[in-house]
């Protein structure tokens, strides 16, 4: 029934677009990425052609968060401090790593790699380093403990933007509980795909819905002697990588000591997530990153003294 919504949503914006009122009237129509990834109808081609993806960058965010502080800061920030020295006069300029403590990053960046690049993901963090702050100076303490916080929170507001269409996501992810957050493509994560294939495709069966359901990533599914719907590893991979959760290390950017222990020149993990590139070929070899806002939720190891984060 949402499906249809959205779709009749779409089919009447269309129709208005070409009345002769409207003709010069530019309509826009706002969707959460969800729905639209999970959309199947007979136009969907032809209205991608319309669609426009937001994607915030670092630095947009960065300028958002100097808008709002400067909106509620009040005297405590002066007028005409640019983005950068805005937020540096609320919150600590660098973060000591937890383990390694010669490793530092910006705090900006500390929050951002525990965003999915959404402005309404700082205001979750704001909200929960203000409260631990009680108002007064924010504390590495107090910032890393709110953006905690933070992320556990985001990760729950996951669930309600997701599960709907993909009722079947939370037990694909908690296949990863208590795994670490850098890992290979090897013979035990193809094994963690083949489990999630079976879990997809038993709800396809049990919910009898495999012939009718509307799944994205068409090209990664197939249909059983009895016509039904079943998915694929390459599914599981690009729904992973489409909703956030996984990300792929960027070519280039790896080091690998005589130890075999894998690390960075600059002790960062460069990674592509999907707010920054469409889903790229993730094959066996490929090194790949759960998003850091799942470290709570499913207890997952940090590859420390790495700083494991979105390349931006």
């Amino acid at each position: 029934m949402r499906q249809v919504f959205v779709i009749s949503l779409l089919y009447a914006v269309a129709d208005m677009a070409n009345t002769r009122l409207l003709k010069r009237v530019d309509l826009k129509v706002m969707l959460p990425l969800d729905k639209v990834i999970s959309l199947h109808f007979r136009d969907k081609v032809k209205s991608d052609q319309y669609a426009y993806e937001i994607q915030w960058t670092g630095r947009e965010l960065l300028e958002f968060c100097a808008k709002r502080i400067h909106a509620t800061a009040g005297p405590v920030v002066p007028s005409g401090l640019t983005d950068d020295s805005a937020w540096k006069a609320i919150f600590p300029d660098k973060l000591s790593h937890a383990v390694d403590r010669s490793l530092e990053e910006s705090t900006f960046d500390y929050v951002l790699r525990h965003t999915l690049m959404r402005p309404r993901d700082f205001q979750v963090h704001w909200k929960m380093i203000h409260d631990l702050s009680e108002g007064g100076v924010v504390t590495e303490d107090s910032l890393r403990e709110g953006v905690r916080i933070g992320a556990e929170r985001l990760a729950t507001y996951y669930f309600d933007e997701w599960a709907g269409e993909f009722p079947f996501l939370p037990g694909i992810l908690d296949l990863f509980r208590e795994s670490a957050s850098v890992f290979v493509y090897d013979s035990s994560f193809r094994d963690v795909l083949s489990s999630a294939v079976s879990l997809v495709n038993s709800y396809l069966e049990v919910e009898a819905v495999g012939s009718a359901i509307a799944l994205p990533f068409r090209t990664a599914q197939k249909r059983n002697k009895n016509g039904c719907v079943m998915v694929t590893r390459e599914f599981v991979l690009q729904l992973l990588y489409s909703v956030g959760f996984l990300g792929k290390l960027r070519e280039g950017a790896l080091v690998e000591t005589e130890s075999r222990v894998l690390e960075f020149a600059s002790k960062k993990y460069s990674c592509w997530f999907y707010c920054y590139q469409k889903y790229p070929n993730i094959s066996a070899g490929d090194t790949l990153v759960i998003h850091p806002i799942f470290y709570e939720r499913y207890a997952i190891r940090p590859s420390e003294p790495l700083i494991v984060g979105p390349h931006h």
